[in-house]
């Protein structure tokens, strides 16, 4: 049969006695530290002038090691693209990210009839372009670098076309858009 007593405690202790059983701190003055810090720096520069020589010797030692083994050649580089691939490549991206954006805005419900007449308008010419592209031969690289150009220049209006509109229904306003063309 388990033992029904409760189990013994040690006597309790007073907090308070505990604490003025504790010894006195004695505060310390820290001074004595600090100036002995502050006079150090005297016994530093010894170290400092074995890294100038340090530096010095390796600085020597690759003078000497150069003219042994040639001029320094970069590693495999990376071949040049022309300018003009990098421009259309980055044509190319730009065009990804509008398109994104514009199918993103994009809300038929929320569209009045002169903003859809006005994307309408927009997406006809766009693809206009797309057509003109599909039938260059490979190797106009100016041609289609200009309809690269002017395919950015379409999608940019019609994001922005789209985020006014976006711009304006979010307040609630009724509007009429118009295109204005500039040449």
């Amino acid at each position: 049969m388990p033992d029904a007593r409760p189990p013994q405690q040690p006597d309790a202790i007073d907090i308070a006695d505990a604490f003025a059983g504790l010894p006195e701190e004695t505060p310390q003055d820290a001074w004595p530290a600090i100036a002995a810090r502050l006079r150090r720096p005297a016994t530093r520069r010894p170290a400092r002038r074995a890294w100038i020589g340090m530096a010095a010797a390796a600085a020597l030692a690759l003078a000497v090691a150069l003219p042994l083994y040639g001029p320094l050649r970069p590693a495999e580089t990376a071949p040049q693209t022309p300018p003009e691939v990098a421009r259309l490549e980055s044509l190319m991206a730009e065009s990804r990210s509008l398109e994104a954006l514009v199918a993103a805005a994009q809300d038929d419900a929320a569209a009045s009839g002169s903003v859809a007449a006005l994307a309408a308008g927009y997406e006809d010419r766009l693809r206009l372009v797309d057509a003109r592209l599909g039938d260059l031969a490979p190797g106009s690289d100016a041609e289609h670098l200009a309809l690269w150009e002017e395919r950015v220049h379409l999608l940019r209006d019609l994001a922005a076309l789209e985020a006014t509109r976006l711009w304006l229904a979010t307040r609630g306003q009724d509007y009429q858009l118009v295109a204005v063309a500039v040449d």
